[in-house]
């Protein structure tokens, strides 16, 4: 194994299918350049270093496998140099360099972790995508990114079909996860309500089995109901280590930055379990709404929502909403008109207490969690 390599997950449950196709994807002849794409803390990394450890990616690469950390590198420039120094090229590299670098070499395979940190800026994207054309341009050069997002950078032929977001992990997957690192017994009876509290979000679930090694799954489950996501931490500032830390990241992108309204979208679907359909979505905001649709693209760019499959609603995932009910809430005449408009969809019955409109009654079945989780916000 390359020395700089970091080992395969241990604890690696539900992503079989996904690593078996990324696996395909690399392992055919010629270069193929895939993207893992997905919320934060849905264990993006760790389907890269599956498939960078599958016997089959081994045999296709053997010693010509790299891993370049991209999270500390909030540059294209700042990339190269660190190319550079891992090529071991002297003195200031350039972009040259590194791919003749390459092309020297025999059939390799890269993958760039995090790499919407370089990437994620405006005024760095460019750059960015430059230096992943021209090390595309390498004919026995692959490339396989991780980034958080529903975006690939642009100027690449992307291995088709391209890979969905990653999606989390099922229940059965989140179970066994959480039984390897808690050694907790599989048949507690409060285990299937607190995974459910996490939405079988892989790194929530992780960090929640770390502190079920000492307490119990029914002190965690009343815990979670007074913290939330302040106590998914190992007590280091990491995005591996902390799910605040992680979804911090993805808040504070230059993209919700440049569009105020997703924000505030964000904070509507933090009080809404059951998700929203788009055309629901203007009578629930207060102001103007006229830049909605630009502001649902961007944070299904960044993926702190997503389209849930069937139901077509909008959603966010339990980790994400629960940050943003504790660090940004929805407050004041926002949250007043939220609370109206599912004050009049309650009071839509007729005079014998039932609800003759199939279709109000249909809107009331499908938002019981969420009238009851806005209507809360009352008391």
């Amino acid at each position: 194994i390359p020395a700089n390599l970091p080992p395969a997950p241990q604890v690696f449950f539900g992503r079989s299918e996904i690593v078996e196709s990324i696996v395909q994807q690399l392992s055919t002849t010629g270069q193929s350049h895939v993207a893992i794409l997905g919320p934060p803390g849905i264990g993006k990394t760790s389907v890269a270093l599956a498939v960078l450890h599958h016997h089959d990616v081994l045999s296709s690469f053997r010693d010509n496998r790299h891993y370049i950390s991209c999270e500390a590198l909030s540059t294209a420039d700042s990339l190269v140099v660190f190319l550079g120094h891992y090529l071991g090229i002297e003195g200031k590299a350039s972009q040259s360099q590194i791919v003749a670098v390459f092309r020297r070499r025999p059939r390799s395979l890269i993958v760039f972790d995090n790499f919407e940190t370089p990437w994620e800026s405006a005024q760095e994207r460019c750059k960015a995508e430059e230096l992943l054309s021209r090390l595309a341009d390498v004919p026995e050069l692959s490339l396989l990114l991780t980034l958080r997002g529903a975006e690939r950078p642009s100027g690449i032929a992307w291995k088709r079909p391209c890979l969905p977001p990653l999606a989390a992990i099922d229940y059965e997957a989140a179970k066994k996860t959480f039984v390897a690192v808690s050694d907790t017994a599989e048949d507690d009876i409060f285990l299937p309500k607190l995974l459910e509290e996490l939405d079988y979000v892989p790194l929530a679930v992780t960090l929640m089995a770390n502190m079920c090694q000492h307490t119990s799954c029914e002190a965690l489950l009343a815990q979670w109901q007074e913290d939330k996501t302040k106590m998914l931490t190992r007590g280091f500032d990491s995005r591996l280590s902390s799910v605040e830390i992680s979804i911090e990241v993805s808040i504070s992108s230059e993209r919700l930055r440049r569009t105020p309204l997703a924000i505030r979208i964000l904070q509507i679907l933090s009080l809404l379990p059951d998700g929203v359909l788009t055309s629901e979505l203007p009578t629930m905001l207060y102001g103007d709404g006229a830049q909605l649709p630009a502001a649902i693209s961007t944070l299904r760019q960044v993926t702190l929502i997503y389209v849930e499959h069937g139901s077509g609603r909008l959603r966010s995932l339990s980790p994400i909403r629960e940050y943003i009910q504790l660090h940004n809430p929805l407050d004041g005449a926002a949250l007043h008109h939220l609370q109206l408009y599912f004050f009049e969809l309650t009071k839509s019955v007729d005079d014998s207490g039932t609800y003759r409109d199939k279709e109000v009654l249909n809107r009331i079945q499908s938002q019981l969690m969420n009238i009851f989780t806005v209507l809360l916000n009352t008391l």
